[in-house]
């Protein structure tokens, strides 16, 4: 909702102009993106734009392009760290393109309910749809059914389906990970993922054992039911009464703490003293551990972008592509101490 003036004035592009100094003309041109702006004028426009918090009115502009301002999406599963923050990011993506987001939550195991979801968003009028989720069953009960342009996010091939999609080099980093951790001369590494349906889950537990198997290396997994905490700290409390291990590639950040607390608490054992931990996200606490987490960091707002961008392909040429994000390595104290 737009910022009023004192107590009953609406901010209108006007207001904008005016304290940008140009027409409402040149606004108008810079919020839809049609026609020639230079760049200090842009900016001068947006910086105006997000001093008053001016949002245009939707209907407003549906009935003079003829078009909807809406973009729907459809979070098929819960809202993980990635996805949260891949949300979000995507929402002030399309804010400053003009747009507006609305989306809708489904059980990805659930066909009717991801079905109604898509319904709701056919509904309310969307220009086109962006679905986030893990699960390819999902993604395929939807497919017959998307009458909007669609872009998927999803770390996973779709063969021959009508939509675009972006996705982050899941391999890349994982690839990174065990070089590391074998460049360590660690030998005896363990897994802890997700024993589920998630793509990435699945993705991860591939990669290992097809790099363990190259390298004859024994693959070991120990599968957890989710992608949190309690989840690690359960698999450690079982690792805490072996000894056959020396490195840990936990399946997210989340894990790898849940697993260095139970190693911690029943064992006395420290990450790069006693055994090597890596974990996958690089969520904000990673880099506060002690000592801190090794870990792969996606950029949230790099995909926000690029989904984004892919909207405006799509909408504009109607071509289907793929975009694969790249991954970074960062290492820190749970693995830089640690050596076989």
């Amino acid at each position: 909702m737009s910022e009023r003036v004192g107590a009953t004035k609406r901010v209108v592009m006007a207001d904008v102009a005016r304290l940008a100094g140009v027409s409402a003309q040149t606004v108008s041109r810079v919020l839809s993106g049609k026609g020639p702006v230079r760049e200090a004028t842009r900016d001068k426009v947006m910086a105006a734009v997000e001093q008053l918090r001016y949002s245009p009115d939707p209907a407003a502009q549906v009935l003079a392009s003829g078009q909807s301002r809406t973009i729907g999406v459809l979070m098929a599963g819960h809202m993980s760290y990635g996805r949260m923050r891949s949300y979000t990011a995507f929402e002030r993506v399309q804010r400053l393109r003009n747009h507006f987001v609305v989306s809708a939550t489904a059980d990805p195991g659930d066909a009717r309910n991801v079905l109604s979801a898509l319904d709701y968003l056919h509904g309310v009028n969307v220009r086109a749809i962006v679905i986030m989720g893990q699960r390819l069953d999902a993604i395929h009960t939807l497919l017959p059914h998307l009458i909007h342009p669609t872009v998927v996010a999803l770390n996973a091939e779709i063969p021959a389906a009508p939509v675009s999609r972006v996705a982050v080099d899941q391999k890349g980093g994982m690839i990174a990970l065990l070089d590391h951790l074998t460049d360590q001369g660690c030998e005896r590494i363990v897994q802890v993922v997700p024993d589920s349906e998630d793509v990435d889950a699945v993705v991860r537990r591939r990669i290992f054992r097809a790099y363990c198997d190259e390298r004859g290396l024994y693959p070991r997994t120990i599968p957890v039911p989710n992608w949190g905490c309690a989840d690690g700290e359960a698999a450690g409390t079982t690792l805490a009464s072996e000894e056959s291990f020396d490195a840990i590639l936990a399946g997210n950040d989340n894990i790898a703490i849940g697993v260095a607390s139970a190693l911690g608490e029943i064992r006395d054992m420290v990450a790069g003293r006693d055994y090597a931990l890596t974990g996958f996200d690089d969520i904000e606490v990673a880099a506060f551990q002690r000592p801190g987490l090794t870990t792969v960091h996606q950029d949230y707002a790099d995909l926000a972008t690029a989904i984004s961008d892919e909207i405006d392909h799509l909408l504009t040429t109607g071509e289907h592509r793929v975009t694969t994000l790249g991954t970074k390595l960062i290492t820190r104290g749970s693995t830089e101490g640690f050596s076989r």
